[in-house]
C-alpha cells in the first residue's frame, strides 16, 4: 500500500487554497510552452482536480476559481474536475498532489505518450516535441 499525504478537505477555503498553491507552477509551465510555440501546435488544457463534494459546493468553488482567472484565454482552457481524488491519483499512478503533473495525450485517444511532474523544463520541451 502506498501512503499518500492527506487530501484536500471539504472546507471551502482549504479546497481553493490547495488548487491555488500550485498555480505558480502551472503558470510557469504554460508560459514556457506558449513562449516556445506549443500553444500553436498543441492543445494546452489546465485541469485542477478537487475532491468530489456536493453540487452546491462545486458551483460555489467554480465561482471563486473562475473569478480568480482574469484572462479569458486561460479561463477557456481550464476545466475543473471534481473527482474521487484517491481513485484519480491511483488510476494515473500519481504519488501525491503536492506538485503539478503534466501529460502529453495522443490526439483523439486516451493514450498517454509521455508525462512529467513539477514545472516543465527546457529538456521536457525536446521530449514533447519528439512526438
Amino acid at each position: 500500500m502506498i501512503r499518500r499525504p492527506p487530501r484536500s478537505t471539504l472546507d471551502r477555503s482549504s479546497a481553493a487554497s490547495d488548487v491555488y498553491k500550485r498555480q505558480p507552477l502551472v503558470d510557469e509551465s504554460i508560459s514556457l510552452l506558449e513562449n516556445n510555440g506549443f500553444g500553436n501546435t498543441h492543445n494546452i488544457i489546465e485541469v485542477p482536480t478537487v475532491q468530489k463534494s456536493s453540487k452546491l459546493f462545486e458551483v460555489y468553488l467554480d465561482g471563486i476559481m473562475r473569478a480568480g482567472i482574469r484572462d479569458d484565454r486561460i479561463r477557456d482552457r481550464t476545466i475543473t474536475a471534481y473527482v474521487d481524488l484517491d481513485q484519480f491519483l491511483e488510476n494515473l499512478d500519481i504519488p501525491s498532489n503536492e506538485t503539478i503533473y503534466w501529460f502529453l495525450i495522443e490526439k483523439d485517444t486516451k493514450n498517454i505518450l509521455t508525462r512529467g511532474y513539477g514545472i516543465i523544463a527546457e529538456e521536457d520541451l525536446d521530449l514533447i516535441n519528439s512526438f
